[in-house]
This record gives C-alpha cells, sequence and structure tokens, in this order.
C-alpha cells in the first residue's frame, strides 16, 4: 500500500511539472507573438453578418388619430413665361414652392404623440391647438423615422385626449420636381416665335402628396380639402371651381371651393400660362359642368371634339346602371364639376396617361386628340375606353376607395371592367366586351395572380410600382371570368 501511494506522488508531480511547463511555453509564445505583431500591420479578420435581417419598417399610421379637413396654401414660385425685355431685369426662373397647412383631426385614443407624412419638406413652426376648449399645446419635438415609412414625428407635451378635436399647424417649403411626380414643372414651345413656356401640374399617385405637404397619406383617410393656390398674374390655374381670387405684388391668390371629402392621392391642381389652354367645349350635364382643357391648335382644329362629346353620355350611363348621381355628394359650395385637362407633355416619362382626380381629371394629350380621317378606328376605341376608365374611377376609387394600397386591384379591375360595357353603350361598333373576355379566354395563366394582386407593400417605391399597366391589366381581367353578369350579381347582393 505505501509504494502505491509514492508512485502515484511521482505521477502527480510529474503532472504538475509538465502542466507548469505547458503554461509557461505557452506565456512566453504569447509575448513572442505580441512582440512580432506590435511591429507589424496585420489585416484585420472579416466580420461575418447576421443571418438575422431587420424586420421591415411600420409603414401604416396608427389609427388614434382621424383628419377631418385641411386648410391648404400652397405657392409654387413659377413663372408661366419669362418674358425677355431691354432694359428690363427679368425674374429668374425658380422650382421653389412654399406653403402652410393645417389639419383638423378627431382624436379617438390618448396619445402625446403625431404621426403623418411627409417626404423631401423642410417642415417647421409646428403648432398644436386644442380645439375644444381654443388652448394651444406646447410642441417638444419634431423629427422624421429613419427609414422607408416617410413619418414626420411631432412630440407634445401633454396627451390629446380621446374624442376630442385638435389642428396641426405647419409651415414647409420644398423643390418642384422635374421627374414629373409630386409636384412637378415641364415646358414646351409656344407661341409665334416659338417660346419656352413653363407650367406645374401634380401627379401624386400612389404615395406623393407627402411631397407636396405634409399629411396623413393613406387612402382610408379621407378628408376635406380648402385649398388656396398663390400663382403668377399670367397663369391660368385649373382644379375645382375657386371662389374668390384676389391679387398682390403681380401674384394672384385663389381660393377654391371645399373638396368632397377624399383621399390625399386624389389632391390635384395645374397651374400654366393663362393663353396656351383653353376651354373646347363647356357643357352643363344635368347641373354638372363639363369642361376640356386643350391648346389652341388642337381647339381650332377640333381635336378634342371627340373626346368632349363623348364624356357626358358615358357619365349618363354609368349614374343609371349605378343608381348614384355624380354630384351625391355636393354639400354646401362643394362643386363636383369635371374639368379635362390635357398636358401638353409628349415625352414617355410621362407615365400614367390619365389620372382620376375628383374634379380635374388629367390626360396625356396624346391619348386624347382624335383627327376624322386620319386617326384610326383603333385610336378611337382608346379614347372612349380611357375617358369611361376615369369616369368609372369617380365611383370606384373616388367615392368607394380601399383601405390600403394592397387592394388597388379592385380599384383598377372595377373601373376596368365597367368601362368595357360604357364604351359597349355608347360605341358598340367596337365590340370590346366580348374581344376583352375573348382575350382572358385565350390566356388565363397570363392574368390571374392572387398572391401579386393583394401582395403585401412594404414602401413607398413598391406601392409606386404597384400602380401600373400590369396591376390594371390582370386586375380588371382577373374579374373578367366572373362572368360578363358580375355587375347584375352585385346588384342582387346589395338588395
Amino acid at each position: 500500500m505505501p509504494k502505491q501511494i509514492h508512485i502515484s506522488q511521482a505521477i502527480a508531480a510529474t503532472f504538475v511539472v509538465l502542466t507548469v511547463s505547458a503554461i509557461a511555453g505557452l506565456v512566453t509564445m504569447i509575448i513572442m507573438y505580441q512582440s512580432e505583431l506590435s511591429t507589424m500591420n496585420p489585416t484585420p479578420p472579416p466580420t461575418i453578418p447576421s443571418t438575422t435581417t431587420a424586420p421591415p419598417p411600420v409603414m401604416r399610421l396608427p389609427k388614434n388619430l382621424i383628419p377631418e379637413s385641411y386648410e391648404v396654401v400652397l405657392w409654387p414660385h413659377l413663372y408661366t413665361q419669362i418674358t425677355e425685355v431691354i432694359n428690363v431685369t427679368s425674374p429668374n426662373q425658380t422650382m421653389l414652392f412654399t406653403g402652410n397647412s393645417t389639419v383638423n383631426f378627431h382624436c379617438v385614443q390618448r396619445t402625446s404623440t403625431i404621426y403623418l407624412h411627409s417626404m423631401d419638406l423642410n417642415v417647421s413652426d409646428a403648432k398644436v391647438k386644442d380645439r375644444d376648449k381654443n388652448l394651444n399645446i406646447a410642441v417638444t419635438s419634431m423629427y422624421y423615422h429613419e427609414d422607408q415609412s416617410d413619418f414626420l414625428v411631432v412630440e407634445l407635451n401633454s396627451a390629446l385626449m380621446a374624442e376630442g378635436n385638435y389642428s396641426l399647424f405647419l409651415s414647409f417649403n420644398g423643390e418642384i420636381s422635374e421627374a414629373l411626380d409630386g409636384l412637378y414643372v415641364s415646358s414646351y414651345m409656344e407661341g409665334d416665335p416659338d417660346e419656352e413656356r413653363f407650367l406645374a401640374a401634380t401627379n401624386i399617385e400612389p404615395t406623393l402628396a407627402r411631397r407636396v405637404f405634409p399629411c396623413f397619406d393613406e387612402p382610408e383617410m379621407k378628408a376635406v380639402f380648402y385649398v388656396t393656390i398663390i400663382h403668377s398674374m399670367l397663369a391660368f390655374l385649373v382644379s375645382t371651381l375657386s371662389d374668390s381670387t384676389n391679387s398682390h405684388d403681380g401674384w394672384e391668390y385663389t381660393r377654391f371651393n371645399p373638396t368632397p371629402r377624399m383621399s390625399t392621392y386624389l389632391f390635384a391642381f395645374t397651374v400654366s400660362d393663362r393663353d396656351d389652354f383653353i376651354c373646347a367645349l363647356s357643357t352643363f350635364f344635368h347641373d354638372i359642368l363639363i369642361q376640356t382643357f386643350a391648346r389652341p391648335e388642337a381647339i381650332k382644329a377640333k381635336h378634342v371634339d371627340y373626346a368632349a362629346n363623348i364624356t357626358g353620355k358615358i357619365l349618363t350611363f354609368y349614374e343609371k346602371l349605378f343608381g348614384i348621381d355624380y354630384t351625391q355628394q355636393k354639400l354646401g359650395k362643394t362643386f363636383l364639376d369635371i374639368a379635362e385637362w390635357l398636358s401638353p407633355l409628349k415625352t414617355s416619362l410621362f407615365s400614367l396617361c390619365a389620372m382620376e382626380n375628383w374634379g380635374l381629371i388629367t390626360y396625356q394629350e396624346g391619348g386624347l386628340l382624335y383627327e376624322e380621317g386620319v386617326s384610326s378606328f383603333l385610336h378611337k376605341e382608346v379614347i372612349a375606353t380611357l375617358i369611361a376608365h376615369e369616369l368609372a374611377h369617380q365611383w370606384f376609387g373616388n367615392l368607394v376607395t380601399m383601405k390600403w394600397w394592397n387592394e388597388i386591384w379592385l380599384n383598377e379591375g372595377f373601373a376596368t371592367y365597367m368601362s368595357y360595357f360604357a364604351v359597349d353603350h355608347v360605341e358598340p361598333s367596337f365590340n370590346v366586351v366580348s374581344s376583352d373576355l375573348h382575350l382572358f379566354t385565350l390566356h388565363p395563366q397570363r392574368w390571374w395572380n392572387p398572391f401579386l394582386l393583394s401582395s403585401f407593400l412594404s414602401s413607398s417605391f413598391l406601392m409606386q410600382s404597384f400602380s401600373d399597366e400590369i396591376v390594371l391589366t390582370k386586375s380588371s381581367l382577373s374579374l373578367s371570368p366572373l362572368s360578363s353578369n358580375l355587375w347584375d350579381y352585385i346588384q342582387k347582393v346589395r338588395h
């Protein structure tokens, strides 16, 4: 037994000596490595990225504040023409616009933070007011979210209470776009001799109202708009009928009648040279004034006559079919007249052929001009179909609106679907109903993709790309297999 203990002690001693030697050797090697490394400049090891991506930004506004109305003042510092006069300094053309807005809203859930949209605007002078108590509420901070949400956040010193009514005033300025989106500018040649003229117009569907003024820029957040536009005295302004105009220092202040309760993407106006756009035809349909505006050359050549004359016929068809008058929301001094404005742009950059703005439907000029004996029969059909589509939107889209952009296929689908029957009614020789249904029958797999039509949209860019011709065509033809009697079926369900 003692001998075994002696052997065990020897083994333990040997193990201790080896361990100490190993540790000493390791320490020595580390010291030598650090010494050599200090004289070198080694490449750092690569950074291994995380396998978990960050969640997408929340793109929807909170539902604790409901907008009721906007009071918007916009001043595009734009001259429609620059006239060179000897010994007179001509004004410099600018791409600046300034303005202010007051949004009146109702609070449905207690909060001390206001979220709304703003994009590429310099926003300042935030003022919040309790409209029930006529008291101001202090603003502690205002900042933008650093993501793709375009959220402008206004932090308050005290909370907004549920069931209370409040307002938010903001001043802002921005640049007029040259890319034909938001509030944009374009130029064209006019006069004798030709002179460069400038126009400003809006193109804000789906999510670019936030580039014109801060707002709750979601389709379900409808409100009434009270708009004042400040413009050059040489300019001609088209929007809902104006209520009053006055001038100061060479600029006119035009205040418009309130709009119907509508989504922000339907906000629209144009500013162009007073002599370059005249009305081709003014007609009263019931108590609706229908006006078609285009350049003088097109008016004199009667190239706008077909479009101007067919509009009232299509409107009559829709009113009888839907059983809802176009003017059903005419309250007080809210006017729902129709102005058709033909843009002289001749560039493919103007991606939209037309836009269904309430009271101001805008068209690309080439899409609506028709010359008898010269234009093709197909182009005549295109004109009728385009007008029918935009007028159908006055009910499907303007009056009844999707809550979010992933359902835009219903907006576009129903407008296109109903336009077939409108054109078939006013121009039966076109035979548009049977030809489009035949197209679906030949290639059904090309048109039906439920995932695409109702996919989740997680950025402003995706929302922009979703509102394109593919969605418009696919959505309308997706409704086609439901049978040509779809409207009859809807009527039965409604009753």
